[in-house]
């Protein structure tokens, strides 16, 4: 798989977990899954903006095709990532 292809992969799956969250937490609890449509809204309310920024993401790789990071993202690379390194 070549690069063109990976990031237009990404945007697909990131978009189709978005519309599966939608028709999730939507639809279900009127087909008698147990969660009410209240719960389902504010679980909605949680989880779209996260969707939503991998999107935001994906769009951003596939745009972005060979910059350079700036200092600013690689001081948040460090700063994201220190916590997760043995020490």
């Amino acid at each position: 798989m070549n690069a063109p292809t990976a990031r237009l992969w990404i945007i697909r799956a990131s978009l189709l977990t978005t519309g599966l969250n939608f028709t999730f937490f939507l639809i279900f609890p009127a087909l008698g899954y147990p969660i009410t449509f209240d719960q389902a809204i504010r679980l909605l309310e949680i989880v779209t903006p996260v969707y939503l920024a991998y999107f935001g993401s994906a769009t951003y790789f596939l745009f972005a095709k060979n910059t350079r990071p700036s200092m600013g993202s690689y001081l948040l690379h460090i700063w994201t990532h220190s916590g997760l390194q043995d020490n």
